[in-house]
Formats: C-alpha cells, sequence, structure tokens
C-alpha cells in the first residue's frame, strides 16, 4: 500500500512500549495507518492523530490478548462475530466503563476505538473480497452488522451521555462584579 515508507517515519517516533509493538507488527492495524497516512498524511500536523488511532487499537488488542489469553493474536482475529462481546468488553475496560453509573472515566476513547474498529473491519472485508477469501469476508460482513446493530447501544451511547454530562457538569468562570467594574474604568 501506499505511503508505507512513510508511515515507517511515524512509527518509529512511537514511544516504545508493548503497545508500539503490537502496533508496529500488526498488520491490519499498519494497513489501516497506511490508509490514514495517504488520506492525511500530507499534513505533519495529523502525525501524532495517526500515530494515536493505531496506538488506541493495539491498545484494544493487548487487552483482548489477556482476556482471551491469546497472546499471539492480531486484530483480525478478533474481527468475527463470535468475538464482537469480548471486543465490546475490552473496549469498555480500557475506556474505564463504570457498570453501576453507564459512565466511561475516558469516553472519547470508546467512540475513537469505535470508530477504528468499523474502518479495520471494511478493510477486511475489502482485502478478503478482493483476495476470494470467503470465510474471512464473511466475518467482516458479520462483525459489521453486529457492529450496526449493538454498538451504538452497548458502547458509543454511553460514551455520549458521558461526555454530555461532563460537559454540562462543567462550571463556568464568570467575571466578577470587580473585574467587570476595574474593566470598565480601563475601558
Amino acid at each position: 500500500p501506499e505511503g508505507t515508507g512513510k508511515l515507517q517515519e511515524i512509527l518509529a517516533a512511537m514511544k516504545p512500549d508493548k503497545w508500539s509493538l503490537i502496533a508496529k507488527t500488526d498488520r491490519l492495524i499498519l494497513e489501516l495507518g497506511n490508509k490514514e497516512y495517504f488520506k492525511l498524511g500530507h499534513d505533519p500536523a495529523q502525525h501524532n492523530n495517526i500515530r494515536a488511532k493505531l496506538r488506541e487499537l493495539a491498545r484494544l488488542v493487548h487487552q483482548l490478548r489477556e482476556e482471551k489469553g491469546k497472546p499471539n493474536a492480531f486484530l483480525q482475529d478478533f474481527i468475527r462475530p463470535s468475538e464482537f462481546s469480548a471486543i465490546v468488553e475490552a473496549t469498555r475496560t480500557i475506556a474505564g466503563f463504570n457498570p453501576n453509573s453507564n459512565t466511561y472515566t475516558t469516553p472519547s476513547l470508546a467512540i475513537k476505538i469505535g470508530h477504528s474498529l468499523h474502518k479495520c473491519a471494511t478493510i477486511m472485508r475489502g482485502n478478503s473480497v478482493e483476495k476470494g477469501q470467503k470465510k474471512e469476508e464473511c466475518n467482516a460482513d458479520g462483525f459489521l452488522k453486529l457492529y450496526d446493530i449493538k454498538w451504538s447501544s452497548e458502547v458509543a451511547s454511553h460514551a455520549h451521555r458521558t461526555l454530555y454530562q461532563l460537559k454540562r457538569n462543567q462550571s463556568k468562570n464568570l467575571p466578577t462584579t470587580t473585574d467587570l467594574t476595574t474593566f470598565s474604568k480601563y475601558i
């Protein structure tokens, strides 16, 4: 895919840890990175966003590996209908979901992971159609159908509600009377 060499430069700037290792070795995550680089890579200001997106998916893969006891699995191994519930749980764990209040500590992370997962499943479906791999195509199609049916109610709606509550509960600092009088005198 186009942008591979330049994507390597972006990946080289990642902090060396377990998540960057996953991002650099997972084929589907790299393919998403190549597509994002082809779309946004001309703007150096977007390089951090591309890195962050790949890192978020790597965190998801790491969490899934731990939960499922599959230390060598890749993202493509989890994009199948039978693993959808595991992906939902792993996303909730990473984003800090509280089942008592149905809120997240990091709601934007849950939303971003959802968007990236959808893109990865679409990439996987496209690749399998192109290569004539019916089983992988069925896995991607099934995953995308479940995503369309369940993701909003199980993950995204709670994340959006949490963001809305955080925004609503944010205090607004209004100028005091003395500030206004000082400003008025200054003018």
